[in-house]
């Protein structure tokens, strides 16, 4: 302790004379700074070939800080706008996906990430340019110094060369540059980028037009201040519009004379005008060059000059936050921020050397001396390898205080002086550097590690409730973990060799035992800090809950990792699951932090949590299979996995039907299920959900009191919810000739979520099945199963019609609908969906159900007489239940003022290819029905009437063809049918005619002219469909319906689904049983 106090008196009186450097800023937009050293944009040379590097991502996170800003490297956004070796663009997919990887890295860290987007102008050489043209300007003026040409290095011949005469570009050619930067913006934010800042400083392009010493046009863009002016305003309004003006910065440097010969005669009334242009669009900042910056002509370095010129007059005018760049030392940047000449400071060649520098900042630590000679230099050298605090004397005393014994000072301290002692430890590694990777990867994870000790040592109970009375201390724990999370996450993957040190599976143990709730951290720990951390609390949710997931997604649960016992395994494995499973509860709870989750967000989140859902019945099985040890103290609990999966599915419910999710004006940003590819990862996962259930129950009878079985089933069906209205987003998406594997996908998907759906509700009427809450429950699941049934159909016509309009003919849809493994999938689906209403009958309730329940399951069973076998289709008992459930839409509808036009066309799918669903249509009300509605449906509704009425002729006619001569047949079988035939053939001639006398069927009075023949002909058709003479082929239909029943559900090879539970099972035996019939 002695230790720790002599480094915390320096580090108070440098906090206090650092004070207004780390109040927080709030830019216009809502976006936060926690503190106000902000890391200026450095050009480093390291990304060959354009393209961002993984150490560039290293190096970003070292000096990203919570709620700090980074200003990136500026970076082009064309190919003509280089004029440097190794600098990154931003206008190319692979330099897209690069600052990826680097945004997350600064992300994880909780810091804030705005891109420079550049252009450099006359400042570059042929060898730089498209085809070694002339480099571009506002005029065709070289770069002087003192009368002489200005110097480059060149990477064609390795060697200083001089600057060229730009060319000045036309006005015609000026369009053309403003689209660049848009462009970038847009591809900014698609890398990740919080903002970007537009570079408009340092004699660059924008500068070359903003200054009299330099442009030398007569047109609109030359001349006049405003004309100067011109190009920089679009190309910030151009950028404004494509992200939003709060998202977007501007670097100037008005008195630039030392950099690329950029001069102006009146910087003044340049700069004031364009700070009055300005606010006229609300950008997040206007950062600034201090005029006293200037370059020793010997050693190059930049020093502070004194000089009477100031940003004073600019800071008068903008009305935003104003960040002045330029020599600043820890006293003069606080002073320059509490005094109100500036909002914030921005650091450049001090963080190059110091990656620690807010720490430093914080503490008043001392700097690195930076090696000019490494600035631009390839490799990690100079880039990476500057020490962090913890390299000095001052860091390691203040560490000292976390290098105590936590067994003998639990056992032998006073409870609150114990629990001052860690408040202690975990205040000193605060103060020394709250993101520094150096000092991170060496100190962290034994912090972490003595908190773990300490909440499972026997005396630590003593000492729990003063612990808990320093809420300060939880919730920098709380950041600790998800920070040493994120790292974790990134570094686990990689070789032995190359992972920090303490990064360990056994380091993610701890972290996972802290985050789930103890006497340390209770279950309101992750609320309080999301609420603590205020308008960053939607961030830090993110950034946790994505680092948990990444990590536990990385955690195999076949096996115990090498050298781990299964007990331990188990443990890790649940604790994992846990983790997640509380952060996302916490978000969920915080409604402030959840309002503030962007959609890019929303699908990020959904993103790394729904993965976790496939994983939960192997989780559940691995934490069940367990037996508990004794002399063993931490032992995995099934109430914890359980909880953590009815937080996943709560968070991803919540998730789905967040309105912000549904893009407003005819606009949608990252949709949460925006293709079939979604729609299939949300199915897969609720088929996962429906397998937990069985196992959830076997749990809850082993722990009745610790398992909320009716909070388990509630959340599963909301989620099999979601899941099937994904679905219903995606079904009438017109799918793509490259679609067809996601096409697929989803077929496959569809099939395996309705065959656990029927599993399900044959379970529910077993005397030992699955028992689900109450109705509610019930009803979900129905609803789920009716709409898988309706979307299989949908996307089967609307995959074959596609198909077809690839092929140029007929064929392809003819072979789909005859025999194809599609069509052999969905005759399957509608015997299982049959079967599993029929056992289910009992529990339909239709008297009570309301319009959208009843309109789903009518669709379904539609479907399933309109796609499913012969013997399903004359079902009798389903047709009483399609007629029931024809009644209830209809009455529900009246009552509610529901409009039924799309249900009707829904429910007709079937009827155009298949007669026997036509019949019964025709045989009742139904068609009657539509016919009344086309006044207000339009034709659509009339197209599918006739349609019925045309499939309902043709099965007639050929019925009738095919029929044998029974006329010489006595038995009263043989005379059965022949009347049966001869009332066919009446009712086909009646049907005829009245067509025949009918103008014409295909409208509306015409389809009802033909609506009395074509009852009678149907209920004729349906009577000789069943009659006795074709029983032994009833038989053999029903055989192979059972056969199909059982295959609907195990996805067996010989009905083309294939699955992984083909071949095995009854079900299997039955087919194979029925084939060799």
């Amino acid at each position: 302790m002695r230790a720790f106090c002599s480094a915390a008196a320096p580090a108070q009186q440098a906090a206090k004379a650092a004070t207004p450097l780390f109040q927080p800023l709030k830019l216009p937009g809502g976006l936060e700074l926690q503190h106000r050293a902000v890391m200026a944009p450095l050009t480093r040379c390291r990304a060959p070939g354009a393209v961002p590097t993984p150490m560039m991502a290293d190096y970003y996170s070292q000096r990203a800080t919570l709620g700090g800003l980074i200003i990136s490297e500026a970076t082009v956004v064309s190919p003509t706008g280089f004029g440097y070796p190794n600098t990154p663009g931003i206008f190319e997919p692979a330099h897209v996906d690069g600052w990826r990887q680097v945004t997350e890295a600064v992300h994880s860290k909780g810091g804030i990430m705005f891109s420079q987007l550049w252009h450099v102008g006359r400042v570059s050489h042929p060898h730089f340019q498209p085809g070694e043209a002339a480099p571009i300007s506002s005029s065709p003026v070289p770069i002087t110094f003192g009368g002489k040409p200005g110097q480059l290095f060149s990477p064609k011949t390795m060697q200083m060369e001089e600057y060229p005469t730009p060319r000045a570009l036309s006005k015609e050619e000026i369009p053309g540059i403003i689209a660049d930067f848009r462009k970038a913006a847009r591809n900014a934010k698609q890398a990740g980028f919080d903002g970007v800042e537009v570079h408009g400083a340092n004699g660059y392009l924008i500068d070359q037009f903003l200054k009299d010493g330099i442009n030398q046009r007569t047109d609109e863009y030359g001349g006049s201040i405003e004309n100067r002016a011109r190009l920089c305003l679009q190309i910030v309004e151009a950028v404004c519009e494509e992200l939003g003006a709060e998202k977007v910065g501007l670097r100037l440097s008005p008195f630039g004379t030392a950099i690329h010969a950029a001069e102006d005669s009146h910087p003044y009334a340049l700069n004031v005008y364009l700070a009055e242009e300005l606010n006229k669009f609300g950008l997040a900042y206007l950062h600034m060059i201090e005029p006293r910056q200037v370059i020793d002509p010997v050693t190059k370095e930049y020093a502070v000059a004194d000089t009477p010129l100031t940003l004073r007059p600019f800071r008068e005018v903008f009305n935003g936050a104003l960040i002045s760049a330029g020599g600043f030392t820890p006293q003069t940047a606080a002073e320059a921020v509490g005094s109100g000449a500036c909002d914030a400071t921005a650091f450049g060649r001090s963080f190059i050397s110091t990656p620690d520098l807010v720490q430093r900042l914080r503490i008043g630590a001392a700097w690195n001396k930076w090696d000019r000679n490494t600035f631009y230099t390839p490799g990690p050298e100079g880039y990476l390898d500057y020490p962090t605090l913890e390299e000095t004397e001052e860091g390691r005393a203040a560490l000292a205080a976390a290098g105590f014994s936590p067994t003998s000072a639990a056992a032998a301290a006073a409870p609150r002086q114990f629990a001052a002692w860690l408040a202690a430890a975990v205040k000193a590694y605060v103060w020394l550097e709250r993101s520094g990777e150096g000092h991170l990867r060496k100190n962290l994870p034994a912090l972490l590690t003595t908190c773990h000790v300490l909440i499972g040592e026997e005396a630590w109970d003593t000492h729990a409730a003063a612990a808990a009375s320093q809420p300060a201390t939880a919730h920098e724990i709380v950041r600790l973990c998800l920070q040493h999370a994120g790292v974790l996450a990134v570094s686990l993957p990689r070789p032995p060799e190359c992972q920090p040190v303490g990064c360990t599976w056994d380091s993610a143990a701890h972290v996972f035992s802290l985050l789930t709730g103890n006497t340390l951290l209770p279950h309101g720990a992750l609320l309080a800090y999301l609420q603590a951390v205020g308008s960053n609390a939607a961030a830090a949710a993110v950034t946790g809950i994505v680092a948990t997931a990444q990590l536990t997604e990385q955690l195999p649960l076949g096996q115990p990792l090498p050298g781990q016992s299964e007990q331990d395994h188990r443990c890790l494995a649940c604790a994992a699951a846990g983790a997640v499973g509380e952060l996302c509860a916490a978000l969920c709870m915080d409604d402030a932090a959840w309002q503030r989750l962007s959609r890019q967000q929303q699908r990020r989140l959904a993103a790394h949590v729904l993965p976790m859902v496939p994983r939960l019945p192997q989780l559940l099985q691995l934490v069940a299979g367990g037996r508990r040890q004794a002399g063993v103290p931490v032992q995995p609990r099934p109430a914890d996995a359980v909880s953590a999966a009815v937080c996943y599915l709560g968070f991803l419910c919540r998730l789905w039907q967040d309105k912000q999710l549904r893009g407003s004006g005819g606009q949608e940003a990252a949709p949460l299920v925006g293709c079939r590819r979604d729609a299939a990862a949300w199915c897969d996962a609720a088929c996962s959900v429906l397998q937990c259930l069985p196992l959830v129950q076997q749990l809850h009878s082993l722990s009745p009191q610790q398992i909320d079985l009716a909070d388990c089933c509630r959340a599963a069906t909301e989620f099999v919810g979601a899941a099937t209205g994904s679905l219903m987003l995606v079904c009438f998406e017109e799918p793509s000739c490259a679609a067809t594997a996601a096409a697929d996908a989803l077929h496959t998907s569809v099939w395996q979520l309705h065959s656990q759906l029927a599993r399900l509700m044959h379970s529910m009427t077993a005397p030992a099945g699955v028992r689900l809450a109450d109705d509610l429950d019930v009803s979900s699941v129905l609803f789920a199963l009716s709409e898988c049934m309706g979307v299989a159909a949908q996307l089967h016509r609307m995959d074959s019609v596609a198909r077809v309009t690839e092929g140029g003919d007929q064929q392809a849809l003819n072979q789909l609908h005859a025999g194809g493994k599609a069509a052999k999938r969905l005759w399957a689906l509608g015997a299982g969906h049959a079967s599993a209403l029929q056992s289910f009958q009992d529990r339909l309730h239709l008297s009570l159900a309301g319009w959208m329940q009843a309109a789903s399951t009518l669709v379904g069973v539609a479907c399933a007489i309109g796609h499913g076998p012969m013997a399903v289709g004359l079902d009798p008992a389903l047709h009483r239940l399609f007629e029931q459930l024809w009644n209830v839409v209809l009455r529900e509808s009246h009552q509610t003022q529901q409009d039924n036009g799309t249900l009707w066309l829904r429910v007709s799918v079937g009827a155009r290819r298949v007669p026997c669903l036509a019949a019964l249509m025709a045989s009742g009300d139904c068609l009657d029905t539509m016919l009344r509605a086309v006044a207000d449906e339009g034709r659509g509704l009339l197209a599918a009437v006739c349609t019925a009425l045309d499939m309902l002729r043709t099965a007639a006619t050929e019925a009738v063809a095919a029929a044998p001569d029974s006329g010489s047949g006595s038995s009263p079988a043989a005379e059965e049918e022949a009347a049966l035939l001869q009332r066919l053939r009446e009712a086909l001639r009646r049907m005829l005619r009245r067509c025949c006398q009918a103008e014409c069927h295909q409208t509306a009075c015409g389809a009802m002219c033909c609506r009395p023949p074509a009852r009678r002909l149907a209920a004729a058709l349906l009577d000789w469909w069943r009659r006795p003479a074709l029983q032994q082929e009833q038989q053999l239909e029903a055989a192979r319906a059972a056969a199909a029943r059982s295959c609907a559900y195990l996805a067996c090879t010989n009905l083309g689904g294939g699955g992984p539970s083909a071949g095995q099972g009854e079900g299997s035996k039955r087919c194979s049983s029925s084939n060799a019939l």
